[in-house]
């Protein structure tokens, strides 16, 4: 197996374990830790507080008809938020759901899937969140300049619409080849609304789903392709190569692995360009200077956005040190000083 990948042989029927049933994954205690968590942060809202009267009545309540084989989800709130000028449609579950998407989650789906995802591969799992994704972006940068400069390549790859262009049957039949417990599967599947396009936003299960699904292709690229400097981030993949020609070729492959899983390449983001010109990664642009010093540049996107946000007249004082601690991971500081100077102090 390549370096990079994290896959054991084993892992194939690591969901063949005794443990791994309905009845060991959703105990009470499970499932009331994962009430604890998804109180976090909305104990203001009057529907966590009604729950929380009678937290211990209603976690009960879960369980009951859980193991019962009553249990089934609420209807789901459907709202659009505009960010960075795209759409985005947000599917909202209850607490009831969320608390059991989160047992489910955090104590089998997630460990289970994670085992099979490439080291290069980041979003929605514990210590691989968008930190690791930038700071492996500058290691795999360093890397490459050791041994060919900074003259070369990089292909960027980002798919069109992608949680609303996944395939609900695909995705069953990759759950199916994980989960060998029959009552789990059937479960888990039953999460997973069928009355929505693809998956939507705001579930968790959605998230480790999403980023489980392009799975194929990571290895595909890492292990068939042998491509090193390879990483993405849920959707968004970057490519880095000496050669033209075999990020060509590459992109072909993710082109037809594409087709194969229903999803379609995004023609106007997914380019091959030159890597001294540097890339967009994650919100931040990449840059490969000729001493081998990786820059990391705020885009022009996220000064706008704060721009917009200042002149809204929200609240100053947490848009300041909101806006600090951003810009503190980037080489900034003379952009920063002029914007400060500009929309901060006057």
């Amino acid at each position: 197996m390549q370096n990079g990948t994290n896959v054991k042989n084993s892992d194939v029927s690591c969901s063949n374990k005794a443990s791994d049933t309905i009845d060991a994954i959703f105990s009470f205690e499970n499932l009331y830790n994962a009430y604890l968590k998804c109180v976090k942060g909305v104990k203001w809202k009057h529907t966590t507080q009604d729950f929380m009267f009678n937290a211990c009545f209603r976690v009960a309540k879960i369980y009951k008809s859980i193991h019962n084989g009553t249990y089934k989800m609420d209807n789901m709130h459907f709202f659009k938020v505009c960010e960075r000028g795209k759409v985005r449609n947000i599917s909202a579950l209850s607490l009831k759901d969320r608390i059991v998407h989160k047992c489910l989650c955090d104590n089998y789906l997630t460990p289970l899937l994670s085992k099979s995802l490439i080291y290069d591969s980041g979003a929605t799992i514990k210590n691989k969140g968008i930190l690791f994704a930038k700071n492996r972006t500058v290691a795999h940068l360093q890397k490459y300049y050791r041994k060919y400069g900074n003259q070369g390549y990089v292909l960027r790859v980002d798919f069109h619409s992608y949680f609303e262009s996944i395939d609900h049957d695909i995705l069953a039949k990759q759950l199916r080849e994980r989960i060998k417990n029959d009552d789990l599967y059937n479960f888990t599947i039953s999460l997973i609304p069928r009355n929505i396009k693809g998956l939507g936003l705001g579930s968790q299960i959605s998230q480790i789903c999403a980023m489980y699904y392009v799975n194929e292709i990571d290895h595909f690229c890492k292990e068939k392709l042998h491509l090193k400097f390879y990483s993405r981030y849920m959707d968004d993949i970057y490519i880095i190569s000496n050669k033209f020609n075999v990020l060509k070729n590459a992109l072909k492959h993710i082109v037809r692995k594409a087709k194969e899983l229903n999803l379609t390449i995004n023609k106007g983001k997914t380019k091959i360009g030159a890597l001294s010109q540097g890339f967009v990664f994650c919100k931040v642009r990449y840059v490969l200077t000729e001493s081998g010093k990786v820059l990391k540049l705020i885009t022009t996107k996220s000064f706008r956005s704060m721009k917009r946000k200042m002149k809204l007249g929200l609240n100053q004082h947490e848009l300041i040190e909101s806006w600090k601690s951003y810009v503190a991971w980037f080489d900034a500081y003379n952009k920063y000083t002029l914007f400060s100077k500009r929309y901060i102090r006057g």
